[in-house]
């Protein structure tokens, strides 16, 4: 029931709290009419493309997730925003009529090239898609009738105390309100003073040892300097708070603008020490994570071939404010894909928000030792074939 699901989805986002209000907020998305969507979208004036498409059999009373929606449309094209309806259908808009005319193509019902891409991802259904027009007005921040009926908003703007929250992925340490609005606003005059690095689609900056992004990993032998004085305070209070059990020697610093993301992916096992974190700055992000169950030799060749893939692959997402920090841990450091989807929105309890300048600091320990971890599966030291170079960066 509506009040299930509310509980359920606030859970999947990452929040233990406002969930009767969330709950209150799906009922009402539950008595919302098909009008309230077609003051967004209507049938196109032309027949040529459009760069919005009606996506049918991806809707939430099917069970479709936001996140899963957004990874299967991306790999077509930039997506501007996504409206997960609450019945059996969304809309999505694209960064250009190629886009849409290409996510049509490769989807459509009648396409069976499609179905292994659709399992892969979670859907069991065959999608239909058609053209649209997009009449909602302005930019998505001035839109969405049906969003602001629906979601229960959240202040990231609002200073609180540390706060550890649950999620559903294992070993995921988050914690809200690690840094002061002062603090972030420091950190961000110290980082803004530094050159940006622009050879890949955002911008970067390395310190204690370079990132190398085709290797996915760092040369412990070439250091490029001390780490600045000005994250002191920042790794002081990531020991001192069971954030990370060791004080980290190497940073990356990436700037998303809206729009940009980075592919999933699983930081490499043998260049860094078990903890990897991240601290957002300046405006809150998704982020999505994703587990591939691995073939154990106990399964038979039968359970192997019945094996549902919509079970054989996990999926969650979980919302990063701004001001706090995600510790990857164990299973969320060595088996689970992280990444965020290219797009200018974001879907954040049951609210659509348009996305702001995001910066991440990723901190590390680089590991002067072979990787002997329990992870066999995903490590490119015991199974050097499970090293799967970007492709996107």
């Amino acid at each position: 029931n509506a009040e299930y699901m509310g509980k359920l989805m606030c859970l999947v986002m990452g929040h233990d709290h406002d969930c009767d209000l969330h709950a209150s907020s799906l009922r009402r998305m539950k008595q919302a009419s098909a009008v309230d969507l077609s003051t967004l979208y209507v049938k196109p004036k032309t027949k040529g493309p459009t760069r919005h498409l009606f996506v049918a059999n991806a809707g939430a009373a099917l069970g479709v997730q936001e996140h899963a929606l957004s990874s299967l449309l991306s790999q077509f094209g930039d997506i501007e925003q996504l409206f997960l309806g609450p019945k059996h259908y969304s809309y999505v808009s694209f960064a250009s009529a190629e886009h849409a005319a290409r996510a049509l193509e490769h989807l459509h019902e009648k396409d069976p090239n499609s179905t292994p891409l659709l399992h892969q991802l979670g859907f069991n259904r065959k999608l239909s898609l058609r053209y649209c027009d997009f009449v909602g007005g302005g930019q998505s921040k001035n839109v969405h009738p049906i969003a602001e009926s629906v979601c229960a908003p959240i202040d990231f703007s609002k200073e609180g105390d540390m706060k550890r929250i649950e999620t559903p992925v294992p070993d995921l340490l988050v914690m809200y309100n690690f840094l002061t609005v002062e603090e972030e606003k420091r950190l961000m005059e110290n980082i803004d003073a530094h050159e940006w690095g622009s050879k890949l689609k955002r911008r970067v900056q390395h310190y204690g040892y370079a990132f190398d992004y085709l290797k996915l990993s760092v040369d412990t032998q070439k250091r490029i300097g001390e780490l600045p004085d000005f994250f002191d305070f920042l790794l002081d209070r990531l020991v001192a708070q069971g954030v990370c059990p060791f004080r980290p020697d190497q940073i990356t610093i990436n700037e998303y603008l809206p729009g940009t993301g980075i592919g999933s992916h699983v930081d490499t096992h043998s260049p860094f020490e078990d903890g990897i974190v991240t601290v957002s700055l300046l405006a809150p992000i998704v982020m999505d994570f994703r587990h591939v169950r691995e073939h154990r030799s106990g399964d038979t060749p039968e359970e192997t071939e019945t094996a549902s893939l919509e079970k054989a692959i996990e999926k969650h997402s979980v919302v990063l404010p701004n001001r706090s920090v995600a510790s990857f841990l164990g299973a969320s450091r060595y088996s689970w894909e992280h990444g965020i989807a290219s797009r200018k929105t974001d879907t954040i309890n049951g609210c659509v928000w348009p996305r702001d300048r995001r910066v991440s600091i990723t901190l590390r320990r680089g590991k002067k030792t072979t990787c002997t971890c329990a992870y066999t599966h995903w490590c490119d030291t015991q199974n050097p074939a499970s090293l799967d170079l970007p492709t996107r960066l």
